[in-house]
C-alpha cells in the first residue's frame, strides 16, 4: 500500500518540488521510503564514525609518594602540585599531578584517580595550605609563599618505578592565622 499526500499549494508556490526533481504535485512516499531510510543510515553511519574527539592519550604514570612537615608538624589538608621542571603538560589537557597530604604527613601523588601516580620526570613543587578546606572564606596559611611551583625551587624526580621522595621539611615558615586583608580593602588602624 503506498501513502499519497497532496502538496499542490506549497509545491505551486516555492518551486522546491521542481529543484528536487520530485513530482509536483503527489510524492509517492511508498518508492522513495527506502531512499530515505538507504540515506539516513549512510547518515547516521557517517556521523557515529567521524564524530566525537580522539581518545585522550595518557603517559604511563608511576607510583610516588612523600612527606611533608610545616615547623615540624605533619601539614595535614595541605595540597602538594607538581609542575614538569621544563614548564610543559604530562597531557594535553594540562592537567597536573597534586596529592593531598593525611593527618600523618603522608601523600601520594594522583594526576587523574587516586594514588595513580605521576608519569616520569623532574617536578618543581607547589604547596598551598587552606586553613578551612570546606569554607568558603578560607584562607592560604602559608600566605601563597609556596604556591607557585615555578618559584619555591622544591623538587622531586619521579622514576619509572615507585618513587618515594625525600621528606619536604618546611621550617620556619610563619602561618597566617586569619585571612589577609584584600588588597584596595586595608583595615584602619587602632587609635
Amino acid at each position: 500500500m503506498s501513502l499519497r499526500i497532496s502538496l499542490d499549494v506549497f509545491a505551486a508556490e516555492s518551486g522546491i518540488m521542481e529543484q528536487l526533481g520530485l513530482n509536483a504535485h503527489v510524492i509517492d512516499f511508498g518508492r522513495r521510503l527506502w531512499e530515505v531510510r538507504l540515506i539516513s543510515g549512510i547518515a547516521l553511519t557517517l556521523f557515529l564514525t567521524g564524530c566525537g574527539t580522539p581518545a585522550e592519550v595518557r603517559p604511563n604514570l608511576f607510583p610516588a609518594e612523600g612527606t611533608l612537615t610545616i615547623n615540624g608538624k605533619p601539614a595535614k589538608g595541605a595540597r602538594v602540585v607538581l609542575q614538569l621542571a621544563d614548564g610543559g603538560s604530562v597531557d594535553a589537557r594540562g592537567t597536573r599531578p597534586s596529592a593531598k597530604v593525611e593527618e600523618d604527613g603522608r601523600f601520594q601523588v594522583a594526576t587523574y584517580q587516586s594514588g595513580d601516580g605521576a608519569p616520569a620526570g623532574t617536578y618543581q613543587l607547589g604547596i598551598f595550605w587552606m586553613n578551612d578546606e570546606n569554607s568558603s572564606s578560607a584562607w592560604d596559611q602559608l600566605g601563597g609563599k609556596f604556591a607557585n611551583p615555578l618559584t619555591t625551587k622544591l623538587t622531586v624526580v619521579v622514576k619509572d618505578s615507585v618513587s618515594i621522595f625525600e621528606p619536604i621539611q618546611l621550617t620556619g615558615v610563619r602561618l597566617q592565622t586569619r585571612r589577609p586583608p584584600r588588597k584596595g580593602n586595608q583595615a584602619e588602624p587602632d587609635e
